[in-house]
């Protein structure tokens, strides 16, 4: 059975009629659920230089626990990458410029929200939502900044870190957001130089440029 929004599993004695329901609640299924999709604003882009990298949609299988029983969640996440080509020292016209918005479906179960992404930290989820870099070390948080994203002020979580591109080590900043709109998680990420400055108003301008469908 797939759901968009939310699921209701009521009691075991008359659980649900339908196959996937049944299969979900036995443990013999994972119960699925589907993203609307998530892109940055063709003017955003032109105005920052970011191009497409990516946009497709992904699957994610994760295991919630309910009432001390694990159970799976197939989740169908849509995931837009976009790049810019950047230099750094040595590294000339490198896409050292990455952003990314990943939109991931909440599931309500017994008055619970769960999502794929609820569970890792902003480190794990530059590493993972981004494709671009490898890897960070040295990860250091250095502050918030606020941002306007759907019509709503936020804040982007701002760390340093280390990354390595080219064989070379350089200093990266990375911004994190993580919001709920509409039934789904929205999940942003941007990464930059640390020393080109300029950079972090572009990567805001994205986040405020997230459009979800």
């Amino acid at each position: 059975m797939t759901t968009r929004r939310s699921v209701l599993v009521v009691a075991a004695a008359g659980m649900a009629t339908t196959s996937g329901c049944l299969g979900f609640a036995a443990g013999t299924a994972p119960l699925e659920a589907e993203a609307d999709e998530a892109t940055v604003a063709d003017g955003a882009l032109a105005e920052t230089g970011y191009e497409v990298s990516r946009s497709e949609r992904t699957t994610r299988t994760y295991t919630v626990t309910i009432a001390s029983q694990s159970r799976e969640i197939e989740a169908s996440n849509y995931v837009s990458e976009y790049r810019k080509l950047l230099s750094v020292g040595s590294l000339e016209e490198e896409y050292l410029g990455t952003f990314s918005v990943t939109s991931a479906p909440r599931t309500e179960l017994f008055g619970r929200t769960f999502h794929p992404f609820a569970d890792l930290s902003d480190r794990r989820l530059a590493a993972d939502l981004q494709s671009e870099y490898a890897g960070f070390e040295a990860v250091e948080p250095v502050g918030t900044d606020p941002v306007r994203v759907l019509g709503e002020r936020r804040e982007t979580h701002v760390y340093g870190a280390e990354a390595e591109r080219g064989g070379e080590s350089i200093e990266v900043t990375i911004h994190v957001l993580s919001v709920g709109h509409d039934g789904d998680q929205l999940v942003g990420v941007g990464v930059h130089p640390a020393s080109l400055s300029g950079e972090k108003q572009r990567i805001l301008s994205l986040f405020e440029g997230i459009e979800h469908d």
